[in-house]
């Protein structure tokens, strides 16, 4: 094989100014990775780009460096096919990724509305609640000042119970005047009175 490319490098190509054409030796001088048959480049190719066997002798210092030579471009090809394949490796990964980021930016749009959603309910249940709460509040001081409201006894006794009732409490009533003559306790608990 060394000596096949030592044949080749002496050849020189002839192509006429007008062709633009490969011919398979040509190729294989293009493309030493790839070599034809020899039996192949002898019946196609030109008898006057046939190899010499001159029997010309190769020094094993030329032939190291061939093989060298071989061997690195054969480990370039090698090397170009694997990053072939891993880019090709990558570019479908990209793909591939590119699809999920899609998919996972359009659930996180979803979600995004969603939260907004529950967002706009928790105020509205914050303040609805809160108004509840002020109502429920409201409605404990309507439902609590009967219990407060001590009604007298009749006329006579009304001055005497008021005066009762309002040492036993002392400062936490006061006597309001009801109608006609019979008082009525409040507690003062910050309830409105009227």
């Amino acid at each position: 094989m060394c000596a096949q490319i030592l044949a080749h490098r002496r050849r020189k190509i002839h192509l006429p100014p007008h062709s633009t054409a490969f011919s398979p030796f040509s190729h294989s001088l293009l493309f030493p990775a790839l070599p034809l048959a020899e039996a192949t480049m002898t019946s196609i190719v030109d008898p006057a780009l046939a190899p010499d066997d001159s029997g010309a002798a190769v020094s094993p210092e030329e032939l190291r460096r061939l093989r060298r030579t071989i061997s690195n471009r054969e480990s370039a090809r090698r090397c170009r096919l694997r990053k072939q394949r891993r880019l090709e490796e990558l570019r479908e990964l990209a793909s591939v990724l590119r699809s999920q980021n899609r998919d996972h930016a359009g659930r996180l749009g979803g979600i995004a509305r969603r939260c907004l959603l529950v967002r706009r309910d928790n105020d509205r249940l914050l303040a609805e609640a809160s108004a509840l709460g002020r109502r429920l509040v409201d409605l404990r001081r309507v439902l609590a000042l009967p219990h407060l409201r001590l009604v007298a006894a009749p006329p006579p006794l009304a001055g005497e119970c008021a005066y009762f009732i309002a040492g036993l409490t002392s400062s936490a009533a006061v006597v309001i005047g009801g109608s006609g003559d019979i008082p009525v306790l409040v507690a003062l608990l910050g309830i409105d009175g009227s």
